[in-house]
């Protein structure tokens, strides 16, 4: 009976846990997103602006700028409101990774990478 209780208690934790392929997604975008921010990261000597800290993590205004230029719609949408909007949604997307990111770390969830692939 009291194992029964255990494995009830057990299996209702499991459901509310996020799916493991939504996990993986996240991650893999993630990954991907710090490939992009590495690769394209400035020099150390420049001064840089911050746009957002996440715990210690910094998200510096070149590195918004460097994922802003790689949309080319944005070149021709001409309302500056519109333009705006997107600038602030791809600053929340970064965020919004880098939270996964180190959600993830801290959970100690690894994914090797056919699993990231699939």
């Amino acid at each position: 009976m009291i194992l029964s209780k255990k494995i009830d208690k057990y299996k209702t934790k499991i459901k509310n846990m996020p799916s493991l392929s939504l996990i993986k997604s996240y991650l893999f975008g993630a990954i991907i997103l710090l490939i992009m921010v590495h690769c394209g990261e400035p020099s150390k000597n420049t001064s840089k602006e911050v746009v957002a800290t996440i715990n210690n993590k910094k998200i510096y205004l070149e590195e918004l700028q460097a994922k802003i230029g790689l949309l080319k719609p944005i070149k021709s949408i001409t309302d500056d409101r519109q333009i705006l909007v997107l600038k602030r949604e791809i600053l929340n997307k970064m965020i919004e990774r880098e939270v996964i990111l180190q959600e993830a770390l801290r959970l100690g969830v690894e994914v090797s990478r056919d699993e990231a692939n699939n």
